[in-house]
Formats: structure tokens, C-alpha cells, sequence
């Protein structure tokens, strides 16, 4: 990984076994969540048919301009430089935690 401070963000060091076999099973056990969230709400039943509409709803608001992956690249980097942003005032990060 890259990022030092995406790196902090999860607990991790930036060393390639971290994000092979730490790093990456986080991000897909978040995408995991995440299409079992709109399963859901859309009341689907089919695991493939909601990563085909998720993926046409991506690709129809970005107009096929930007990959998923880039998304969520860019929430952890949002996350990591933006964390005291987040903070209430008890200093706690609001998102992310």
C-alpha cells in the first residue's frame, strides 16, 4: 500500500503481506456488505443479478468514466487525510469507525 496514512487508517504497516492478506479481505468483506445492503433495499435475491445492476448504475452515473476500484481507492483516501475533518467535537471520527 502505497498510502502511509491509509495504512494507519486500517492498523496496518505498508508492507505487501498486510495488503495481500489483510488489506484486501477488508476491502471485500466491505463490498461484501455493500451488495448485501442493496440486495436488500431493492429487494433482489440474485447475488449476480445485483453486482449487474450495480454495476449499470456505476457506470450510468460516472458514464463509464471511472472503475468502482477508483471509488473506493478514493473513500480511503478521503478517510485517511480527512479523518480530523470527520471528528465531532468529542474528537471522535464520525465515519469510518
Amino acid at each position: 500500500m502505497g498510502d502511509v496514512k491509509i495504512c494507519k487508517d486500517y492498523k496496518l504497516s505498508p508492507k505487501g503481506y498486510n495488503y495481500a492478506y489483510l488489506f484486501m479481505p477488508k476491502m471485500k468483506e466491505m463490498i461484501d456488505g455493500m451488495i448485501d445492503d442493496y440486495m436488500k433495499r431493492r429487494g433482489i435475491i440474485d447475488r449476480t443479478e445485483a453486482i449487474g445492476r450495480i454495476y449499470e448504475e456505476f457506470t450510468r452515473i460516472t458514464r463509464g468514466k471511472r472503475f468502482l476500484a477508483k471509488h473506493i481507492d478514493d473513500y480511503n483516501m478521503y478517510v485517511a487525510h480527512d479523518r480530523r475533518r470527520l471528528a465531532g467535537a468529542s474528537g471522535k471520527a464520525e465515519v469510518g469507525e
